[in-house]
């Protein structure tokens, strides 16, 4: 692949549910509270590299749309007006569901990155947890880290 291929993110689906306990404890919302969830395609050119499902609080985000997913999704919080802080993820390798597999469109048994993820605005509020899956194929992560 060529770094000149254009990075596009496809939604696949969006709507709104009830968060379950667990979202909603991580989100701090009360369980049942409505949460966007999503889940999007990251491709460099026709090539699936990441997929990722998430769970946003709604408010006060109630005019997320397809088109701003299909862009970029800390612009449009960006514009609402909102800093994002920071987020927390644990990486870790392992074999995907086959719903993963197909999203990313790999034809075997063969591990993934995955991460889960919460993101947090300032203030420490957090606004999202996503699971993240990279396709190792092509995918790579590169660490430094520093001794104080």
């Amino acid at each position: 692949l060529g770094l000149d291929e254009p990075v596009v993110n496809r939604l696949i689906c969006l709507f709104r549910q009830p968060a379950s306990q667990e979202i909603a404890e991580k989100l701090r919302l009360s369980p049942g509270s409505d949460v966007w969830f999503m889940q999007r395609l990251r491709l460099v050119g026709d090539i699936p590299f990441v997929f990722e499902q998430s769970w946003m609080v709604t408010h006060p985000f109630e005019d997320l749309s397809e088109a701003d997913l299909n862009r970029s999704k800390y612009a449009y919080v960006s514009r609402k007006g909102f800093t994002v802080e920071r987020s927390e993820k644990e990486i870790r390798a392992e074999l995907p569901s086959q719903n993963v597999r197909d999203m990313l469109g790999i034809n075997r048994d063969e591990p993934v990155l995955h991460a889960t993820s919460i993101a947090f605005l300032r203030e420490d509020i957090p606004f999202e947890i996503s699971e993240i899956y990279y396709n190792q194929q092509h995918y790579r992560f590169t660490l430094t880290a520093a001794r104080p």
